[in-house]
């Protein structure tokens, strides 16, 4: 029995036709201005540029221009996120900073407290806390 409901079941399954719609992918426009062409992660700000997490650092693309930034000894950046006042968190393998949007001057988290920890991500939420997502925490 459990042999012809099977059998029944696969035909009916054979008819239904599957449709999909075409796929196009893009090269960047300017991804000769990245310091390296593997991007980690991407992150659109409430301004509307355009941010790469890469192993070389954060670049910024404003849509003409790639500015590159780095955070800090160690710039692979691992994640990317903004808080409500437009500053640009980075998570990288040796803590977390944020860059100032008024003077885009990277600043480093406090290290005495968080230490010299891998920092898997950082994530704001809606009333503007910022978390720290850290390894073995």
């Amino acid at each position: 029995m459990k042999h012809v409901l099977f059998l029944i079941l696969s035909l009916l399954l054979s008819q239904i036709s599957v449709k999909a719609d075409p796929i196009s992918v893009r090269e960047l426009p300017l991804l000769n201005q990245l310091p390296e062409r593997g991007i980690l992660s991407s992150f659109r700000d409430s301004e509307g540029y355009l941010w790469y997490a890469t192993a070389n650092g954060l670049c910024r693309d404003d849509g003409y221009d790639i500015t590159v930034f780095h955070a800090d000894a160690d710039n692979y950046i691992n994640g990317i996120s903004e808080d409500t006042g437009n500053r640009i968190w980075l998570s990288t393998r040796k803590g977390a900073s944020y860059i100032d949007k008024k003077n885009y001057r990277v600043v480093e988290l406090d290290s005495i407290n968080l230490g010299d920890v891998p920092v898997k991500n950082v994530f704001t939420t809606s009333d503007g806390s910022i978390w720290v997502n850290t390894l073995g925490s």
